[in-house]
């Protein structure tokens, strides 16, 4: 089933259940932060901002404490709460010389904040962590689709991940499919592999006609129209969407575009009334989104590789049809609530959103994806984040002289 949990997940509850209630006490959880300052917008800041947010309100004697680097940049929306502590700081200096000594700074912070967890939001290292160590890997695609990551940033961040799926007492992850790939490649035990499905928001609920009409006309959204959200780069295959828009069988449908750069280089060939099907909406609030949605003909979602797709279940929750490049996540998170095609064939493509405009079958898509994105909610995965949190403490706990105890000696500087 889809949300049942992988084998040997319960397999440090079952050693530790006389210490579990260690975790009942004033307990501080430290995040690293990074993802905050790295990814401004996007799905997986807002993962960390809504599943903490979460945490909080399900567990208020805890303490959640989020380290935040101040750069300069803007960072994404932050989580908010009584039991939510924010704590800033600034590296010595920018640039890769100071990079060593910024690190050990960073990580003498943390030391200091004495945490019970240790949660590293973007898979990065940590030498001396003086508490239970968890990662979050959303997916492994920077080895399944290495053409697109051939940059020597890359293979650092390749030796993060490696490091992190075999170092940290514990991996979080979004679907089966991911799972299943960070064990192939990188061989963690598969015992401290957990999957945290993530959940939908309230804002993302069907619009009704009235809010969908308003907002279309607002966008200068006169005609039916397919949606596409997100950026258009690397994995995400924007330009199949782009060759299958332009197909004579669909040239009754505008495209609207949520985010991304500003350059569409896929469709600068337009021109004229056809250019005039193209609409570009690049910052728009959660209501905007939920009504455009909910108006759509529906989501096309053509990625190569996902994890997850926040995408996805969003258009579901709001009674959109969604037409998905057939792949593993895809079809693990849609379940039988969506039109698929094959990746890399613009005009099955074309066959798909075609489906999809037939009555009935509309109606099917829009019933089955509703009643499919009720199973992705906030409170559930909180719920199994703070379980596996409370096992590694008790564990921990009632373990105090193993060698987690001790300095770890997988150092940072081996992984530059």
């Amino acid at each position: 089933m889809l949300l049942s949990r992988p084998t040997g997940y319960s397999k440090l509850r079952k050693q530790t259940d006389r210490a579990v209630s260690v975790a009942s006490a004033m307990i501080r959880i430290v995040y690293d932060g990074t993802i905050f300052t790295s990814q401004t917008s996007g799905g997986i800041s807002r993962y960390f901002c809504k599943l903490i947010e979460e945490m909080a309100r399900i567990r208020p004697d805890w303490t959640f404490d989020l380290h935040i680097v101040e750069d300069g940049r803007e960072p994404a929306r932050l989580p908010a709460g009584d039991n939510i502590q924010i704590t800033r700081r600034r590296h010595f200096r920018p640039g890769w010389f100071w990079s060593p000594i910024n690190y050990a700074n960073r990580q003498f912070k943390i030391r200091n904040a004495q945490p019970a967890i240790l949660h590293s939001t973007l898979a990065r290292p940590f030498s001396f962590c003086p508490c239970p160590l968890v990662t979050t890997i959303h997916d492994a695609i920077i080895e399944k689709l290495p053409e697109f990551y051939a940059h020597r940033s890359h293979a650092r961040a390749k030796r993060w991940w490696r490091w992190s799926a075999q170092r940290a007492d514990a991996v979080l992850t979004v679907s089966r499919t991911s799972r299943t790939d960070i064990l192939d490649i990188w061989a963690p035990p598969p015992s401290k592999v957990h999957v945290t499905y993530p959940g939908v928001e309230e804002a993302f609920k069907d619009a009704g006609f009235e809010k969908t009409s308003d907002v279309s006309s607002r966008f200068a959204v006169k005609r039916p129209y397919l949606l596409y959200v997100g950026h258009r780069g690397e994995h995400k295959n924007f330009q199949v969407l782009a060759e299958a828009i332009k197909d004579s069988a669909v040239e009754d449908l505008d495209l609207v575009l949520v985010g991304g750069a500003d350059r569409v280089p896929e469709l600068e060939g337009w021109s004229g009334v056809k250019r005039n099907r193209l609409h570009h909406l690049k910052r728009i609030t959660d209501s905007e989104l939920r009504s455009l949605y909910s108006g759509t003909v529906a989501l096309v979602f053509p990625s190569l590789y996902e994890g997850f797709g926040f995408p996805l279940v969003e258009a579901m929750s709001c009674g959109a049809p969604v037409v998905s490049s057939d792949i593993p996540s895809s079809r693990e998170v849609c379940g039988d609530a969506a039109e698929f095609f094959q990746p890399r064939d613009p005009a099955d493509c074309v066959k798909a959103i075609l489906r999809v405009q037939d009555q009935k079958k509309r109606e099917s898509l829009i019933g089955s994806g509703i009643e499919r994105a009720k199973l992705f909610n906030w409170s559930s995965c909180a719920n199994e984040t703070i379980r596996v949190y409370e096992e590694l403490i008790a564990v921990w706990s009632s373990k105090a002289t193993r060698d987690h105890a001790s300095p770890r000696s997988n150092s940072w500087e081996s992984l530059t």
